[in-house]
């Protein structure tokens, strides 16, 4: 908990430094905020989103070994769900300067949330590269991506979430393996 709150203050003390360091705080709050897996929020596109009714729908994926789109991983794994009013906000903001960048870079704006104007979907080893930059930056330990996963899921459980419906967040695909990952966590 220490690391993460560190890890969040650093990035959301330096997000208005540059578009890069934006774009990161906003990719990792979502992840963090939704318990997506990183492809699937790489895959996201506005459509995706209602901001009026504060849900995102999923129901794909980026495969980086294919580089390319793909429907979801599992039957289970299209579904809707819930955001909060502080990332309905966020995204709000973030869509306004996605949009003024792409103007700015004199392109087409895309319909992809972490797209930017050189590059569609994101390669998830620079994605990874930058990651590690800022752990090492406040001197945590390494995580990966489905960090935020897990931890999105182990602060739900705490907050007396049932693990149903912590399969459903998360689409797994039955409730074995949201148990199995899931149930040391205290309630």
């Amino acid at each position: 908990p220490d690391d993460l709150k560190a890890f969040l203050d650093n990035l959301e003390k330096k997000q208005y430094k540059r578009y890069g360091l934006y774009y990161e705080y906003v990719l990792y709050h979502l992840l963090l905020s939704t318990g997506l897996r990183i492809g699937e929020a790489c895959a996201l596109e506005w459509t995706d989103i209602d901001l009026d009714k504060s849900t995102i729908t999923v129901n794909k994926t980026y495969n980086k070994g294919l580089k390319a789109v793909s429907t979801a991983k599992t039957k289970s794994a299209n579904r809707t769900i819930s955001i909060d009013k502080k990332t309905v906000n966020m995204l709000r903001l973030y869509k306004n300067r996605q949009q003024q960048l792409y103007v700015e870079s004199g392109v087409s704006v895309s319909s992809v949330i972490f797209a930017i104007p050189t590059k569609e979907y994101q390669n998830m080893a620079t994605r990874q590269d930058a990651l590690d930059r800022r752990c090492t930056e406040i001197d945590i330990p390494r995580f990966t991506f489905h960090a935020f996963r897990h931890t999105h899921a182990s602060l739900l459980l705490n907050a007396g979430i049932s693990y149903k419906e912590l399969q459903y967040r998360l689409g797994h695909a039955n409730i074995t393996m949201t148990l199995d990952i899931y149930s040391h966590l205290s309630r």
